[in-house]
Formats: C-alpha cells, structure tokens, sequence
C-alpha cells in the first residue's frame, strides 16, 4: 500500500496543478504499459530541469525533481495498488472535489491562488461553477476556515490575486473567477467590506478582461520583477515607477502609450 503521507503529498502537488491523479497529470492511461509510464515521468523531470527558474512553473518543478523517486514508485513499483486507491477514494465527483477542498484547507485558511486551483479542478472534473463554488463555501463554514482576502483588500495591487485567477487562466476562467468571488463578496454581512471588495474587483476585472490592458499590466509586472532583482537602489526605483506610471495609462486606456513606454522600459529598439 501506497504510505498515506506519500499519498497526501501527492494529492497536495495535484491540487496546486488542478489534477485528479498521476495519470491524468503525466497524461498516460492508468492501464498504460511501464514503459509509456516511465517515459512520461522522465519527459516531465526532463521539462522540469529547465523551468526551475521560471517563476510560473517553479514550484511544479521543484516538486517534479525532488520527488521524482517517489513519483516512480507510485506509478511504477506500486502501480497497482496505486490504481486501486485512486479509484476507492473516487466515489462521485463532488465527493473527491470536496476532499481536495478540504485538504487546501488544513491550515485553515484558502489562499486565492488554491481557490483558483480549486476551480480549475472542478471543471476538470466536469462540475458546474456554482457547484464548486458552492462546495467551497460550504467547506470554508464547516471547517471555521476563511478566504485569504476576507481580511481586506487594502494594499492589494496584484489583480490576480483579487480576482482568485492565475496569470496563465484564460478569458473564460478569468470571468469565472471573478463572478464567483462576486457572489461571495455580495453576500457578506459587513456591508462597508462588501462594498470595498466589489469595487475592488470590479476594478481588476476591467483591466482583465481586455485584452490589450491585460497584457500591458502583465509586461508591468515583469518588469516589477526584473527591477526587483536589480541590486541597485536608485534603479529599482526608477524602472519601477515608470511601469507603475504605463500601468495607470493602460487603465486608463492609452494601451498604445503604455506598450511604448514599457517596451522603452525593457530596451525594445522598436519603440
């Protein structure tokens, strides 16, 4: 039998990249031969080796190479019992969903970006968005849990974050995220929090969902990263009010202005 701690780690590691199980992730069959199966896993570390320091797939990378052991193990060596826990603990859709959101849970606190994990989750399995939504509502009262935004939006400037999406959801998953949010927002019984978080993200959502104000706030970010890697004082300063300043145009709507001064910002001899 497959040890329950090696089994919750990897459930934790499926949850933070929406996968059901092993299989799905590495996209083999759970009947595929031992051979496809080891190749898939040696295709991910190898992919893994090279993102290590993309700040996107980090995490997901660190994980793939410090547990690639384990990962064979499972699927290899204990493959079979393996296949028969996942499907013991399948049951209905609903009932793992509702597992997973339990264990993202267990410190008491869901973090916008594993409520966006959540999401992907369920509909990878297939569930309506007002059934996870629900679900996760449900799990947050049962467990005395709450939102990592419930305290305040206050200082919030990462848009991603307010909205409960990822940088890499795509327009789809961008407006789920933010109707869901929306509902939750709407019915808290503080009415001054209520109204803050609405026009908190009503705000993020008007530069998300555009498509050019989206990708002039992306390139800002970057930017932000870039200079914060910088070692001198007065250039991160620098590099970082001037994005701050094509941020407020994109908003605004300049887009054309604001890509000119990012792509000034970034030494682009085009622009």
């Amino acid at each position: 039998m497959v040890d329950p701690k090696d089994l919750d780690e990897v459930n934790r590691f499926l949850l933070s990249v929406s996968k059901r199980d092993l299989y799905t992730y590495y996209g083999v069959s759970a009947e595929a031969a031992s051979g496809e199966v080891d190749e898939a896993i040696n295709r991910k570390r190898k992919w893994a080796q090279g993102q290590q320091s993309n700040p996107k797939y980090k995490n997901e990378a660190i994980f793939l190479i410090k547990s690639h052991t384990l990962l064979r193990r499972v699927l290899l060596e204990e493959g079979a019992v393996y296949r028969k826990q996942i499907q013991q603990q399948a049951g209905s859709a609903i009932d793992v969903f509702t597992g997973r959101v339990r264990q993202a849970m267990e410190r008491g606190l869901l973090s916008a970006k594993q409520e966006a994990a959540l999401q992907a989750l369920g509909r990878d399995m297939g569930l309506n968005a007002d059934a996870v939504s629900q679900q996760i509502s449900r799990v947050l009262s049962e467990e005395g849990a709450r939102r990592e935004t419930d305290e305040s939006f206050a200082g919030v400037t990462d848009l991603y974050r307010v909205i409960g999406a990822g940088p890499s959801s795509t327009e789809a998953e961008i407006e789920a995220a933010y109707r869901n949010r929306y509902r939750w927002a709407r019915n808290l019984q503080d009415t001054r929090k209520s109204a803050e978080i609405l026009g908190a993200l009503d705000e993020a959502y008007r530069i998300l969902k555009d498509t050019n104000r989206r990708a002039a706030y992306d390139e800002h970010h970057r930017l932000l990263d870039q200079a914060a890697e910088m070692n001198n004082n007065t250039g991160v300063f620098d590099v970082g009010r001037r994005a701050e300043t094509s941020l407020k145009l994109a908003a605004e709507g300049y887009v054309e202005e604001a890509m000119k001064r990012l792509r000034a910002i970034s030494g682009d001899p085009f622009a």
